[in-house]
């Protein structure tokens, strides 16, 4: 994974993008990258002129106040943009300007923002050939806050490895560990056609085990930057098991895949998607997972 050269922030100047943008800020700070704010303006908006846009933006001592620990100048731009669909005009501008990571507040007034939770995040997440970092509104901890623990949830797809790469190069960066988490998602079936825990570990004893050995192949197989790095294989229902586990650990950054074969990269982006990035107590990056001729 490269260094952000470039980092888009989409904002609607809410409550919620006030408070995801110390995290675009941090990132663009700690890479000396380009940050710009991006307001798009829907057609029924279109009488607002570019002046009162201009208006509302952070200026740039603002925005620098916004940095934990500065050691270099921030470049900030402003840009606007006009049109119906929101994610359209932030993916545009996003192939159109190089950007190398979108940071987004996950939900708003008005806007992209606001959308983030419904098709309009969807559209971008799946679409966007940059990693996404979403930030909730009620997010505990995150990369502006001094980051310890990284967590990349795996299902062993080309997905999860491309996350755990750049969940072991951003650990590299701030000196962080990072968790590795396989979760068996409890049986949808009676108990009584398996064991009567319904338990995968009490059918068959050796599937940690074997499960934590193939998780060790896809981590030598990526290099890991001298990060250090914790497997864990978990069972129970897949989004609560992973915020509670990402409370347990204390997990600054959660990372993982847009679409996989199975467990969690699988049901992303279907209904468990505003469940996961409205209840995370730390920032989502959603990273593109490779095509089949990549």
């Amino acid at each position: 994974m490269r260094a952000p050269r470039h980092v888009l922030f989409p904002t609607d100047f809410s409550t919620c993008s006030e408070h995801a943008l110390p995290e675009a800020a941090e990132v663009a700070h700690r890479y000396g990258a380009k940050l710009t704010l991006l307001h798009v303006v829907p057609p029924a908006a279109d009488a607002e002129t570019a002046a009162e846009v201009a208006d509302r933006f952070p200026t740039q001592e603002a925005v620098e106040r916004l940095v934990r620990d500065r050691k270099r100048d921030l470049e900030v731009a402003h840009a606007v943009a006009h049109g119906y669909s929101a994610a359209d005009k932030v993916l545009a501008y996003a192939e159109a300007n190089d950007v190398d990571l979108i940071v987004m507040g996950s939900h708003g007034r008005r806007g992209f923002s606001r959308a983030i939770l419904g098709s309009e995040a969807e559209r971008v997440l799946r679409l966007s050939k940059c990693p996404v970092l979403t930030v909730s509104e009620k997010i505990e901890r995150g990369l502006s806050r001094a980051p310890e623990r990284v967590l990349v949830p795996m299902d062993f797809s080309a997905g999860s490895d491309r996350a755990l790469h750049h969940a072991l190069r951003i650990a590299s960066d701030y000196d962080a560990s990072v968790d590795v988490v396989h979760i068996f998602d409890e049986p949808a079936v009676p108990p009584f056609l398996m064991d009567h825990t319904g338990s995968y570990f009490a059918t068959d004893p050796d599937m940690k085990d074997r499960c934590v050995t193939s998780m060790q192949k896809h981590v030598d197989g990526i290099p890991n930057y001298g990060v250090p790095v914790e497997l864990h294989v978990l069972q129970g229902r897949i989004i609560a098991t992973l915020r509670e586990f990402a409370d347990e650990r204390k997990s600054d950054l959660i990372v993982m895949g847009t679409r996989g074969l199975s467990g969690l990269d699988f049901v992303l982006l279907g209904s468990t998607t505003s469940h996961v990035l409205r209840t995370s107590p730390c920032p989502v990056l959603t990273v593109h997972a490779p095509d089949d001729n990549e």
